[in-house]
Parts: structure tokens; C-alpha cells; sequence
């Protein structure tokens, strides 16, 4: 999924694969041990609340998942300007960040879905008449970061007037600009 949704990940997920490789060792052990089982018993019975709990149960996460990504959507379409940014951290292997922000009239909101690899897949997020700007500048929009430990936020401005307030969902230090889309509505 990850592949597909574009979100930014970080080295947590050589953890997330090596755990998965060694949980998909285990459930083949287990499943081939419980057919050599069944096969020795000859005893099945099908259970209508098992289905219906392993139905709930491979349900959820597409549900949760499937939610995120609609709402992050629906919040890209009705924006304005679409700002992507990269925090490169304290420099350390590993610690930079790609974040973006969907800002329309009156609200700024962060959101993941398409800018991983600094945006670079976002254009299949957007709607077809986004058009992507290389300077800020030529919006008329400023960002300003606190990069403060007690209040890591963003503020956004339009023609030197505040139109909204960020918190980050992280601590972002050395902060560079990427891309930007307008969106025409």
C-alpha cells in the first residue's frame, strides 16, 4: 500500500519488513501444522462467527485505510495551494521528512497522501487543473516556521496578512521548499 498512496516513510520500515518476513515464517509453519492436524483428525466444522470475525477483522484496516485516503482527497481538491516541504532534519542518516500543506480560504491542514519522495507523486493526487508552481513567491503566499522545540508550527501568510496557524504533526528543522501546486477552481 505504500507503493500505491506515495505517504513518506522513514527507517522504520526495514523494522516493519523484517518483522513482517519473520511473522510470514511463523503463519506458514503454523498453517501447514494445523493442515497436517486437520488431515490426522478428519474433524471441520465451518463456524459462521469465525467467518464473520475474519471477515470484520480483514475488513477494518481497508476501512481505516481506505477513510484516510478520501478524506486526504477531498481536502486536496477543495484547496487553493498545495505546499511541499522537506525537513532534512539534525542531518542525521535517516532524519529528513517530506511534509506538505493543503491551505484554501480559510484553513491550513497538513496532510501525507502522494508527497512521498519530496512530492514527487502528488500529481496523481491532484485534480487536472492543478499547475504546478516552481517559486512560492509568485503566489503571493509566505510560510513562516517556528522550529522551537515548545511550539514547532507553520504560519501561513497571504499578501503579509495571517490566514492560519499549522501544528506540525513533527519537529521539523531545516526546512527547504520543494514544489507547490494552484489549484483553479
Amino acid at each position: 500500500m505504500i507503493r500505491i498512496i506515495h505517504i513518506p516513510v522513514g527507517l522504520e520500515v526495514l523494522f516493519i519488513y523484517l518483522i513482517n518476513f519473520i511473522a510470514a515464517i511463523i503463519y506458514t509453519v503454523s498453517i501447514i501444522l494445523s493442515l497436517i492436524k486437520k488431515k490426522k483428525n478428519n474433524i471441520y466444522e465451518k463456524s459462521s462467527i469465525i467467518i464473520l470475525l475474519v471477515t470484520i477483522l480483514v475488513l477494518f484496516p481497508i476501512i481505516f485505510l481506505s477513510t484516510n485516503i478520501i478524506k486526504n482527497r477531498q481536502l486536496i481538491n477543495k484547496s487553493d495551494l498545495i505546499l511541499v516541504y522537506e525537513s532534512r532534519g539534525n542531518g542525521g542518516f535517516g532524519d529528513s521528512d517530506t511534509f506538505a500543506y493543503a491551505i484554501g480560504k480559510d484553513y491550513c491542514k497538513q496532510f501525507d497522501l502522494g508527497i512521498d519522495i519530496y512530492g514527487r507523486y502528488l500529481k496523481k493526487f491532484l485534480p487536472k487543473s492543478a499547475v504546478e508552481i516552481k517559486e512560492i513567491k509568485d503566489t503571493g503566499y509566505n510560510v513562516a516556521f517556528n522550529t522551537s522545540w515548545e511550539d514547532n508550527s507553520a504560519t501561513i501568510y497571504k499578501n503579509n496578512q495571517e490566514i492560519c496557524k499549522v501544528n506540525n504533526k513533527s519537529h521539523y528543522f531545516n526546512i527547504n521548499f520543494e514544489r507547490a501546486f494552484y489549484i483553479k477552481h
